[in-house]
């Protein structure tokens, strides 16, 4: 109850002293707690988050295709073949071998050719030392397919092939397939890509691959998203500014009709009454107690002269007047202003 009693009389007594500066404090630290709040829901902030897209897709196919003539076929006679695993050269006449390339996804303005070409290479030990390129077929577009179809005479193509291989002799080795290039520009991207076709042959038979080719550019871009608003901290700072703003009305409004007339001085000296009620005891002092008086200037220095002199405080309630009644001389405290009450749980 005594802790009680001190925390309400150190609460009075800051009231007395600072009662409108203690209310404007509140008042404005609750403020900028709603501000703050305020602030936070408004302002979420935001989150940047990298987005991958695809911005040149372009893939290509190639593919074969025979006339079958004849009598004796393996192939129905008449008919255009595509894409079978062999041809045979008694029956097979009109071959071709084609590519088209298809942008999936590409930037306008972009441009595309495509090349069909045959390569013959000889090397030694795996270093090439003859190259010889010959474009077939070429064709190009803008902003949509590109299909390039070259007509392949086998049997000459293995003509100038087993020529090279007699004037290179036994000093290498050659090779020869076809070579599909995709070249584009686009206002972002520049290349070119290639896929390569082997020829394969027989006494009576031969085979082109079919290969694929793909060109794909990726373009990575950042965003930008609202996040949500931190809920916590918006409910943290908008709940203690709220009680600030409370506790400061409250604290204004009890400071107006009791305390703003008030001295803090009679509180301060009940607390220290308080504090030191252990050497105070109620009563009157009798009259020439002792010849000499000490009048003291403050209850904590007259407390002081009790406990050295091992006596007691007698205050004297009718007076307002505290003493210390020695063989030599009567020690006195008269507080200024009445001191408040402090033997009841009121001020």
């Amino acid at each position: 109850m005594s802790l009680l009693r001190r925390a309400r009389l150190q609460v009075e007594h800051l009231l007395a002293r600072r009662g409108a500066a203690v209310a404007a404090v509140l008042l404005v630290v609750g403020v900028l707690g709603l501000a703050a709040a305020g602030w936070i829901y408004t302002h979420p902030g935001t989150t940047r988050v990298a987005e991958s897209s695809t911005a040149l897709d372009v893939q290509a196919e190639t593919h074969t295709s025979g006339l079958i003539t004849g009598d004796n076929t393996v192939y129905p006679a008449g008919q255009r073949v595509q894409d079978r695993p062999v041809y045979f050269r008694a029956s097979t006449s009109d071959f071709r071998f084609s590519a088209v390339a298809t942008p999936q996804t590409a930037e306008r303005g972009g441009e595309f050719t495509q090349r069909i070409a045959i390569r013959r290479t000889a090397s030694r030990d795996g270093n090439v030392f003859y190259r010889d390129t010959r474009v077939l077929a070429s064709a190009s577009a803008r902003n949509a397919s590109v299909q390039t179809t070259a007509s392949l005479d086998i049997t000459a193509i293995e003509n100038r092939t087993a020529a090279l291989e007699q004037r290179i002799g036994d000093a290498g080795s050659v090779s020869e397939r076809l070579v599909v290039s995709l070249s584009y520009q686009t206002p972002r991207y520049e290349g070119t890509k290639n896929a390569t076709a082997t020829i394969e042959r027989g006494e009576t038979w031969f085979d082109v691959a079919t290969p694929t080719l793909s060109v794909t550019r990726d373009v990575t871009t950042t965003r930008v998203h609202a996040s949500s608003p931190d809920w916590r901290a918006v409910a943290a700072l908008g709940g203690a500014g709220a009680l600030c703003v409370l506790v400061a009305l409250l604290v204004a409004g009890l400071y107006w009709r009791r305390y703003r007339d008030a001295e803090p001085e009679p509180y301060r000296e009940a607390l220290v009454a308080l504090v030191y009620r252990e050497w105070i005891s109620e009563g009157t002092a009798p009259s020439g107690a002792a010849e000499r008086t000490v009048h003291m200037d403050s209850l904590v220095d007259l407390v002081d002269v009790a406990i050295d002199t091992d006596r007691r405080v007698v205050h004297d309630t009718d007076a307002g007047t505290y003493y210390v009644i020695d063989d030599a001389a009567t020690y006195t405290y008269t507080p200024s202003r009445q001191p408040v009450d402090v033997s009841t749980g009121t001020a």
